[in-house]
């Protein structure tokens, strides 16, 4: 194998280092030592969506399309999708074997020369390539796709002891699986993802015992698994790192609609809350003292459990979406942007979007006093690609960059702030992540700092292969040792247009 890449979902060195230093983790300790290691900066924002899917492709957000699970177009909500190719795109396109297991943004798995299990969001029965797997994946390795229970309500619950016995045995499958694919497939590169490592630092960030518990035990497979390979460059990397939540959850929705740019329909969250006579927080609290949290969100229909707000009093932004008037609303939230109703801005637009970054970099924590963002940009200048992006209709107009302890949501809540009841919300996705090389190929005991659109193009010139013009980030020559092939060897450049136009050529000259 020429390639192993390891992604841990939101591995950080917030958490790791302190471990690594007690000898707890000697896998990532060993590759650290061995290799290079540095900060792997992800996107804006630092989410799951976009940031697996800018390494995968090498390619900035603006240009795939989207920043986000869903762009809001024109009122409503739409999947994001792409179809620029990814990593294991190229190998297979080189006639090299590959294998995907578990990456999210992958679904539906797509079609390449091995095999791929699709990773979070799983949206049907398109999770594996070639489909005929499915089958013996599940009796060999018991792999499932998810887990099969609601995530908020059992790893909110006073024990969380059979939910993560479930979440263990979906990881194992995972170890097992690229267990099996290093022993008996002959693949050139593996990609191996685990994603509930994410899942535990969102809700047992708080209960280290637990946190530090999972991640020795990743260490562990990840040594058993590292012990069946030889002269192979490993990769390991994260698509976000991990804060503290300090500054508390600002409600950007509830802001804007306070500040009359956001219209909701009559009768809508806040009419439902006012109706009520109570705010979000209130209801939500009531609702976990009378321990009927769990029975809404089990039993009550989803259309009436929608309008029910989860432990921290906030209705989720798809419920929200569906009440807003669009017509008379001036700008709206979702993931890590702002869109904005150029229709109705007309010529307005420029001003109106520079006067909103304004005040937005000027809101404060009424807990700290530190500001609530870092920036905010405009996306077309924040990610200057070799091509245009995709559809500026799906990417946001406004970008936002939270401070690494601070969160901006785009749910609704009664009031614009949270600084108290924080329950499942005790850190944040943070920019800096993880970036760890080890293998005949690179330098032993160095650091580097990668942004996370290097790491694609950088696995592909350690394998030998070209780099397509479309990928944005830069191959890091300067991690491999003095003299080793990758160090030596210039970068080979892959024209996709002109290979485009001599596929449109041929056609042509054949249909004649």
């Amino acid at each position: 194998m020429d390639a192993l890449v390891i992604g841990l979902d939101g591995a950080t060195y917030n958490v790791l280092s302190g471990l690594i230093e007690e000898g707890r983790l000697p896998t990532l300790a060993g590759l650290i030592e061995n290799g290079v290691s540095g900060t792997l900066d992800s996107t804006v924002p630092p989410a799951t969506y976009p940031a697996w899917k800018c390494y995968s492709t090498g390619q900035h957000p603006t240009k795939l399309g989207f920043h986000s699970f869903l762009s809001f177009q024109e009122g409503d909500l739409e999947p994001a999708s792409t179809s620029a190719p990814e990593i294991w795109n190229y190998v297979s396109e080189a006639g090299r074997t590959a294998a995907s297991i578990n990456m999210p943004t992958t679904y539906p798995a797509s079609e390449i020369n091995g095999f791929m299990t699709a990773g979070y969001v799983i949206g049907g029965e398109d999770w594996v390539y070639p489909p005929e797997l499915k089958g013996g994946l599940q009796r060999e390795f018991d792999y499932r796709p998810e887990v099969e229970f609601p995530v908020h309500t059992e790893l909110l619950a006073d024990d969380t002891t059979d939910a993560r016995e479930q979440i263990r045995s979906i990881m194992q499958s995972r170890f097992d699986l690229a267990t099996f694919a290093v022993d008996e497939l002959d693949l050139d590169f593996l990609q191996l993802t685990m994603y509930y490592t994410d899942t535990y630092q969102h809700f047992f960030w708080n209960q280290p015992e637990i946190l530090h518990e999972m991640w020795e035990y990743v260490d562990r497979e990840l040594g058993k698994l590292l012990d069946r390979i030889d002269d192979t460059n490993v990769f390991v990397v994260s698509d976000h790192g991990f804060e503290s939540l300090d500054t508390g959850i600002f409600y950007l929705n509830r802001w804007l609609e306070r500040e009359g740019h956001l219209t909701l329909e009559a009768g809508g969250a806040s009419g439902l809350f006012e109706k009520l006579s109570l705010d979000t927080q209130t209801l939500a609290s009531w609702l976990d003292r009378l321990h009927l949290m769990g029975v809404v969100r089990t039993v009550v229909p989803d259309e009436t459990r929608r309008k029910v707000p989860n432990p921290r009093g906030e209705i989720g932004v798809d419920q929200l979406s569906e009440r807003i008037v669009w017509d008379d609303s001036d700008a709206v939230m979702y993931g890590g942007g702002i869109f904005l109703n150029a229709d109705r801005l007309g010529s307005r637009y420029e001003t109106f979007r520079t006067d909103l970054m304004e005040q937005l970099c000027s809101i404060t924590s009424p807990e700290t006093g530190d500001p609530v963002l870092v920036d905010a940009y405009r996306p077309e200048e924040l990610y200057e690609s070799n091509s245009p992006p995709r559809d500026d209709d799906e990417v946001p107009d406004i970008l936002l960059l939270p401070r690494d302890d601070g969160f901006v949501s785009p749910a609704y809540a009664s009031d614009c702030w949270n600084t108290t009841d924080l329950e499942g919300r005790w850190s944040v996705h943070a920019k800096p992540g993880i970036f760890i090389a080890s293998g005949p190929d690179v330098q032993a005991g160095a650091s580097a700092d990668l942004e996370i659109f290097d790491v694609a193009p950088t696995v592909l010139h350690a394998m030998g292969l070209p780099v397509a013009d479309a990928i944005d980030g830069d191959v890091r020559r300067d991690i491999f040792a003095p003299g080793s092939d990758p160090a030596e060897r210039p970068v080979r450049e892959r024209d996709q247009r002109k290979e485009i136009a001599q596929v449109i050529k041929q056609s042509s000259l054949t249909d004649r």
